[in-house]
């Protein structure tokens, strides 16, 4: 644990400090006073807030916290895809304890007491360089949490949509960080990522797919991946590290489309499924390197592809794998093979 707190504290510091020009609008789902965002006592209501994303109000740097416990149910589509925030002056949107003068950064939401969006079929869409923190959201919306670049950490995230190909997240354009997550998706995939982005951390479960990943380099790591109805991680043309995943329960647990791809997968441990690694058939697999995974309970191990010279097989016996505890037992084996986990996470703790 103490690795996943030094990562997850080195790309919080890379959160900008916010300067004193910076303006700050408050929200809840009732509003407040006059409405204005100026303070607690004159929140913005969910309306307003939801024509301030994407109109004049936003600007690089402006920061919204909604207040925690609280439901908010969207009347429309939240968000815009022309207004930017930069690198060193994101927008951001926080969920944050209520009623607390200074909620940034030490007063973020996490569990039950972050604010619920019912986004239904409402698009949230938001452009280049937001930053969220802290939010629930329930969507049925094709793309889920649409985000072009910026950090996503600590929501819980679930796209309860019967129809398939739907996202949880939908981080298809630049670079992102998205870590410390809750992602499910009933009958499409967790998260969609590509371009330079860094997915750490987060839990995945009871989904149809995982995460899918395509083109130029990103990070997959420390993350669990628990029971998933497809592939825990498909990845497509891709140069792409995938290390220290723990991936229990899934129909494939890495799925690999070699074509024009430069992939490292080690210390992975794959624990009770289908097939654990699966490559192209046909394709040597000269653009992947692969060694130091542990595969456990499997069907098959690998498919079309070769576990390397110094692969492991040993149970992890998890701690409580049915509640969620994917810390291997200290005498399995498998404990220095990857990162030790305990779900659910900090921020994004259920």
């Amino acid at each position: 644990m103490r690795l996943k707190i030094l990562l997850i504290a080195f790309l919080i510091s890379l959160i900008p400090s916010m300067c004193s020009s910076a303006v700050t609008y408050f929200v809840t789902s009732p509003g407040s006073g006059d409405k204005n965002g100026s303070d607690w006592a004159n929140a913005m209501d969910e309306a307003q807030f939801r024509a301030a994303l994407s109109g004049a109000t936003s600007a690089a740097g402006t920061m919204y916290f909604l207040g925690g416990d609280t439901t908010y149910t969207l009347g429309g589509a939240w968000g815009d895809n022309t207004i930017d925030g930069t690198v060193l002056e994101p927008i951001i949107i926080a969920g944050v304890t209520p009623l607390v003068a200074e909620p940034w950064p030490n007063n973020l939401c996490s569990g039950t007491s972050r604010p619920e969006i019912l986004a239904g079929a409402n698009n949230f869409r938001l452009d280049l360089n937001w930053h969220i923190y802290g939010l629930q959201i329930e969507t049925t919306d094709t793309e889920g949490l649409d985000l072009d670049s910026g950090q996503i950490s600590g929501c819980s995230i679930y796209n309860s949509s019967g129809v398939a190909g739907r996202y949880a997240i939908y981080a298809f354009s630049a670079e992102t960080y998205i870590f410390d997550n809750d992602l499910r998706s009933t009958n499409g995939f967790g998260a969609n990522i590509r371009t330079n982005s860094t997915f750490i951390f987060n839990y995945i479960h009871d989904s149809r797919d995982g995460i899918y990943v395509t083109l130029y380099t990103n990070l997959i790591g420390f993350n669990v991946f628990d029971t998933i109805t497809e592939e825990a991680i498909l990845a497509v043309e891709n140069t792409l590290t995938i290390i220290y995943n723990t991936i229990y329960n899934a129909n494939e647990g890495i799925q690999i489309d070699e074509d024009e791809q430069f992939i490292i997968i080690r210390n992975n441990i794959i624990d009770n499924c289908t097939s654990g690694i699966v490559g192209e058939a046909g394709k040597p697999g000269y653009n992947i390197i692969m060694d130091y995974n542990n595969y456990s309970n499997n069907v098959s191990d690998t498919v079309n592809i070769s576990k390397g010279p110094n692969a492991t097989s040993y149970d992890p016996q998890f701690t409580d794998a049915a509640g969620g505890d994917f810390s291997p037992d200290a005498e399995s084996g498998v404990t220095s093979a990857a990162e030790v986990m305990k779900i659910p996470y900090g921020m994004g703790e259920q």
